[in-house]
């Protein structure tokens, strides 16, 4: 159950944090990237979007999805933080916790109910710069359905120059 609210949560947020006109409005710089693997299987698309903004208080946050219009296996992560630096990646008790992040895994971005929630790993920044509108990093872990079926995210990593703030 948590995993399907912590889902429409993200989803929700995808859908009202960018302000896209068109779904394929992405940065055309081909230094723009989001790539990572899937139980050793490579998944490489664009960014969908970048963003940072405030949420709770003065708490600051960033996302990264990756573009599910080029590929449907998406990745959604959150990071509570706007500096760079390694954060742990965590299941529960990430979304209103500074310096904690929190992500979703979409086999097939079309069916919002078969998601994989990250229950541990890293996501690391790299680069971010608000003036230059770049965000870059890294990322891995471990993610698991409501059916408890565990994937490993591997050699994650993106850069978007088209970041911002929502």
């Amino acid at each position: 159950m948590f995993q399907r609210i912590l889902s429409l949560v993200l989803s929700v947020g995808l859908l009202t944090a960018c302000g896209k006109k068109n779904k394929n409005e992405v940065s055309t710089n081909p230094n723009d990237f989001v790539r990572f693997k899937v139980n050793g299987v490579l998944v490489e698309t664009s960014a969908w979007n970048a963003s940072y903004g405030k949420i709770v208080g003065n708490m600051f946050t960033c996302n990264i999805t990756s573009n599910m219009h080029q590929n449907e296996k998406t990745i959604n992560i959150n990071v509570n933080a706007t500096q760079a630096g390694e954060y742990d990646l965590l299941l529960t008790g990430a979304t209103n916790s500074p310096n904690k992040a929190y992500g979703i895994y979409y086999p097939k971005y079309s069916n919002t109910f078969d998601t994989y929630s990250f229950k541990n790993g890293k996501f690391t920044i790299t680069e971010i710069d608000t003036v230059q509108k770049v965000y870059a990093g890294k990322f891995y872990g471990t993610v698991v359905n409501n059916s408890g079926v565990e994937l490993q995210i591997t050699d994650g990593e993106f850069r978007s120059t088209n970041l911002k703030r929502f």
